[in-house]
């Protein structure tokens, strides 16, 4: 552009036929980082499991997921029901 020519202020378009409309834009699936399945926090914990060979974790995880139930359950109406198992 010259000295002497003077910037073209941008004019407002008309979306293009070929664009989305919201809806339907709002329905596809977003693109991510990580394709592929997700996984819950187990299912992450069992494939690092399997695919590091850390087997000596199983129990580990196994123990902390049953201290948990307990402490949810000892914490509800079903806490005398538990008492007999032990």
């Amino acid at each position: 552009m010259s000295a002497n020519q003077t910037p073209e202020a941008p004019t407002p378009t008309a979306p293009s036929p070929a664009a989305p409309a919201p809806e339907a834009a709002a329905k596809e699936p977003q693109p991510t980082l990580f394709p592929g399945k997700r996984h819950s926090l187990l299912g992450e914990f069992w494939l690092f499991i399997k695919n590091e060979k850390k087997w000596w974790l199983t129990p580990i995880i196994i123990v902390f997921i049953l201290l948990t139930f307990l402490i949810f359950v000892g914490n509800s109406p079903l806490a005398p029901f538990i008492y007999p198992l032990f």
